[in-house]
């Protein structure tokens, strides 16, 4: 027997009606297809450790990690830069083309500076092992991210979002269909052929990409429009700090993790970062929705981030104890090696509930045209992130990267939550003032 307003009827009807928002539909699009991506991403992972060394695949997930890093890097914000600008400029094929370019060349130039630094600072830095063909992978890969992450974007903002979905798609599967052969080649260097299904799937993937562009009508043009890019060179670079700093921390812990404890540890750890971020993504994709609306949009802010905040509590909450009982279950399916990250992997599955503040700071920062400031704020925390993580390393192995990873988000979540929580419209202090803030839907003037 059940109350009015309670049950499963009434709570269906309600997240049904959550569906409806703009912003949380937005946020299942981009959620659906990055599920779809990350599910193949996990079975290439555990099928490379089922099939190759723990350090072949600690090394190889570093060098994937640092290709990401470099690679976005690389892109300075053009990503971002052609999904507002392609459909708007009369020369969006040449914007395009300029754009790839120069994000090709930018991602490869910092590939090259990581190569010659990165084995000074460390041994276990130095790309893919000896020799010359592992550094020139690397750099070919590293300039192929770039590549590619101009044309996703590039799709998106075409409103072709299809396409942008099925060369992911395509290229999940075809590196994960490539581990098996190359595991049966007389390469002794496991990492360079985990790193190589990578760069192989995104060259096929692209092939693919071409194919279906001729068939659904998209005919880029191959002739760079530099005046276009220069026109808007200066937008793009504030934008590429906050992103670079939002997003750099989360793709450099696993190349610290190997400098510090090393390639093996690193394939573990990597495995339980791969498994916690299927409920990071959430927070992300919804905050990231929130940059739809309009700048100044206050009212509008106060509303629909009330809704992301929500879903974002309830998906931190409940996968936060879901992973206590269920870590070790997890990657015992990758290995019985990998279930000395149980412990890391338990509280990293903590961390989503401090970042969900995080990354609602940085929409709000978006709405209110704020990025300067942001921007600082955010490498702030990403420095305190690294630092926090190194010192845990080294007093406690995996289980220390974590909690200080942990300690630092959550330092943040305290210090960003004002802010959040005044957009919102939500009470700043969580206990007691249950009043404070809290004017329903209605536009204020405040």
């Amino acid at each position: 027997m059940t109350r009015s307003g309670v049950g499963p009827a009434p709570v269906w009807d309600r997240l049904k009606g959550l569906r409806q928002r703009p912003v949380i539909a937005a946020a299942s699009s981009l959620f659906g297809s990055t599920l779809i991506t990350s599910l193949l991403g996990f079975a290439f992972w555990v099928v490379a450790a089922r099939l190759y060394a723990a350090t072949s695949v600690g090394t190889a997930s570093a060098g994937l990690s640092a290709m990401q890093f470099l690679a976005t890097v690389g892109v300075l914000g053009l990503g971002t830069l052609v999904i507002g600008e392609v459909r708007q400029s009369e020369r969006g094929s040449g914007l395009i083309a300029a754009a790839t370019i120069v994000a090709t060349a930018a991602s490869m130039a910092a590939a090259l500076l990581y190569v010659v630094v990165a084995p000074l600072i460390h041994a276990h830095l130095g790309p893919l092992g000896q020799g010359a063909l592992g550094p020139l992978l690397f750099v070919c890969g590293v300039g192929l991210t770039g590549f590619t992450i101009v044309v996703d974007q590039a799709c998106i903002g075409l409103l072709q979002g299809a396409v942008q979905f099925w060369r992911n798609a395509v290229f999940a599967a075809v590196k994960l269909l490539l581990l098996p052969i190359g595991a049966l080649m007389p390469s002794t260097n496991g990492a360079l052929l985990i790193y190589g299904a990578w760069a192989v799937g995104n060259v096929v993937s692209l092939l693919t990409l071409c194919l279906h562009a001729r068939r659904v009508g998209l005919r880029p043009a191959l002739r760079p429009h530099w005046g276009s890019l220069r026109a808007l060179g200066g937008a793009a670079l504030s934008h590429h700090w906050l992103n670079l700093s939002s997003a750099g921390p989360r793709l450099i812990l696993p190349v610290l993790v190997t400098s510090i404890l090393g390639p093996a540890q690193n394939a573990a750890f990597y495995a339980a970062l791969l498994v916690v971020n299927f409920a990071n993504i959430v927070p992300i994709h919804l905050s990231t929705a929130l940059f739809s609306l309009a700048r100044g949009a206050t009212d509008a802010l106060a509303i629909e981030s009330r809704h992301t905040l929500r879903l974002s509590f309830i998906v931190a909450v409940v996968s936060g104890l879901l992973f206590l009982p269920t870590s070790r279950l997890i990657l015992s399916v990758m290995g019985r090696y990998y279930e000395v990250a149980t412990a890391a992997m338990m509280v990293l599955g903590l961390t989503t509930l401090p970042l969900l503040v995080k990354v609602h700071y940085v929409a709000v920062c978006r709405v209110r045209d704020v990025l300067k400031r942001c921007a600082l704020v955010v490498t702030a925390g990403g420095i305190l992130e690294l630092v926090l993580a190194a010192v845990g390393g080294y007093l406690g192995g995996l289980v220390g990267v974590a909690l200080g990873y942990l300690v630092a988000l959550m330092i943040q979540a305290l210090a960003l939550w004002p802010t959040v929580a005044t957009a919102a419209r939500l009470p700043v202090c969580l206990v007691g003032g249950r009043d404070r803030h809290r004017r329903g839907d209605r536009p204020s003037g405040s």
